[in-house]
């Protein structure tokens, strides 16, 4: 498990096989990019090469890791995990967090729910002043900050000109698609 391969029309490096899509075999990008950094080729096996450095924080199920729910919120979480969770996560003092964590079996266990659905903002727009608004991307904060280039307000806050459409879309998607919380 967990052998990557560079995507054949995007050139990045991305999980190989079947069900790929919906894998993370427990390493994060900053794990990724120092086994790289190390030696690590794409054709090895990531788990063993980072493993035998003492570079997990915990053992990697033997099976990997299902990113939970359906298919909007696999793309969602995984953006968030990918792109967000190396700020937005428990060891920092930011509130939202959007790692995602092996222990979490469904969508309403991952830190992305618990710490964003129906959770007040504390930036706040006129447009929007929750992070996450069930079934309303535009209202949601997440959706905002994704959306705009201007400092102070955009996400990430440093190091991008250009709004990650795709990734908005994937993010605007889950929560369109999300019921309002009980």
């Amino acid at each position: 498990m967990g052998v990557y391969e560079k995507g054949a029309s995007s050139g990045r490096l991305q999980p190989k096989g079947e069900g790929a899509a919906r894998r993370i075999g427990g390493a994060t990008l900053a794990i990724l990019a120092g086994a790289i950094l190390a030696g690590w080729a794409p054709e090895q096996q990531l788990e063993p090469a980072v493993a035998g450095r003492g570079l997990l924080m915990g053992d990697v199920p033997a099976a990997g890791f299902d990113v939970p729910g359906d298919p909007a919120a696999v793309a969602a979480l995984g953006y968030l995990h990918a792109n967000c969770g190396h700020c937005h996560h428990a060891a920092t003092s930011r509130p939202l967090q959007l790692r995602l964590s092996v222990g979490a079996r469904t969508v309403e266990e991952t830190d992305a729910y618990r710490t964003g659905v129906g959770v007040e903002s504390e930036f706040k727009v006129p447009t929007a002043q929750t992070r996450i608004v069930p079934g309303h991307p535009d209202a949601s904060t997440v959706h905002y900050r994704m959306s705009v280039r201007r400092r102070g307000h955009q996400m990430p806050n440093w190091g991008t000109s250009v709004v990650d459409e795709q990734g908005l879309r994937a993010v605007d998607a889950w929560i369109a698609g999300l019921a309002p919380k009980e």
